[in-house]
């Protein structure tokens, strides 16, 4: 049925608030002395545009978070 859709996912920065998920079908890199292949491997994929100030946001949420005591079960 389609590319599956990811959008605001728990702890997302700007550039991944929104992307296309799904499987490559053939994908490698040879250079540098590399030799590498993501055929068949998971993708995301996405257009976007993203300010300093969404940026600057995301990182002050993100050192509150990391502040929170750590929960125990």
């Amino acid at each position: 049925g389609g590319t599956n859709k990811i959008v605001n996912p728990p702890g997302a920065d700007p550039f991944h608030r929104e992307y296309e998920q799904g499987a490559t079908t053939h994908q490698t890199y040879t250079g540098s002395g590399q030799n590498w292949d993501w055929s068949n491997s998971n993708y995301m994929f996405n257009a976007f545009t993203v300010s300093s100030d969404e940026f600057e946001k995301y990182a002050v949420a993100m050192t509150q978070q990391m502040a929170k005591p750590e929960k125990k079960n």
